[in-house]
């Protein structure tokens, strides 16, 4: 599928996410996509479905079963992950919230342009409607 999209001459990236559990080291490669607003990218993120689980990834059971008690504890020792059932790390508690705050800021701003759009452009608005609800103005 690459080469489609490199023959197109759109850059592709690939991001080795099993490389490593998260995401710090293609957080680089995210935003420089991001940032090149002159033509399109491809991020292709290979995974591993029932990654760290030692007897079950890559398997079509990692996808349709429970890992099970003996399992899941062998894929919390392989991956380091020494919380408890149901156990959210603080950090990630804090990270989680900074973003919902960030989502209700946004969401209050789109609302208010929202609200300015339709005062000035009434017509626009309700055609807009229309489209959100998959119906032809």
């Amino acid at each position: 599928m690459s080469e489609v999209f490199q023959k197109l001459n759109i850059p592709v990236f690939n991001a080795d996410i099993e490389a490593k559990l998260c995401l710090v080291k293609n957080l680089d490669l995210i935003n420089s996509v991001k940032n090149e607003l002159s033509k399109p990218s491809l991020i292709i993120a290979d995974t591993t479905i029932g990654f760290g689980s030692p007897n079950k990834a890559g398997s079509e059971s990692a996808h349709g079963e429970p890992l099970g008690e003996e399992e899941t504890n062998l894929t919390r020792d392989n991956l380091g992950w020494d919380y408890k059932e149901f156990e959210v790390p603080e950090d990630v508690v804090k990270h989680m919230n900074q973003i919902i705050t960030k989502g209700n800021n946004l969401e209050k701003k789109w609302k208010k342009d929202a609200e300015n759009f339709k005062a000035e452009n009434p017509d626009q608005y309700n055609n807009f409607l229309q489209i959100m609800k998959n119906e032809f103005p």
